[in-house]
């Protein structure tokens, strides 16, 4: 499964983990920045 050193699709974008992990990230990244509201996030997994 996957790519050594490299990347692959995500096979399911509804997954609860990949949802999970999105919801994790942009968190962080809200508590770090002080955004509170009225931000969208477009998630492009390279």
């Amino acid at each position: 499964y996957g790519n050594t050193g490299g990347y692959t699709p995500v096979p399911d974008i509804d997954d609860i983990h990949v949802v999970e992990i999105a919801n994790y990230a942009v968190t962080e990244y809200n508590k770090k920045s002080g955004v509170v509201a009225g931000v969208n996030y477009r998630f492009v997994l390279k």
